[in-house]
């Protein structure tokens, strides 16, 4: 779990690609190329197994949108569909 607010890094660089993905959907669209970025939230995967614990889990899928977290296929199904 990301504590007393360490997540500087880890936030700056998804700004930044979303910036990226702005900047080339810009740049290239003028020669019809698409570009979509998929920018996952909380997902749990053997890299997040802190979320096991029910209690650290419950306080992730409080602050998410949908209220619970992600599971890898939520992401993968993402990638298809802009595919």
């Amino acid at each position: 779990m990301i504590e007393n607010g360490m997540s500087g890094a880890y936030s700056t660089v998804k700004a930044a690609v979303i910036m990226l993905v702005d900047h080339f959907a810009i740049e290239w669209g003028v020669h019809q190329v698409r570009v979509n970025s998929i920018c996952a939230g909380h997902t749990e995967t053997p890299l997040t197994a802190y979320l096991q614990d029910p209690k650290i889990k419950k306080g992730r899928s409080d602050v998410t949108p949908l209220q619970r977290v992600a599971q890898p296929i939520n992401i993968t199904n993402g990638i298809f569909f802009v595919l």
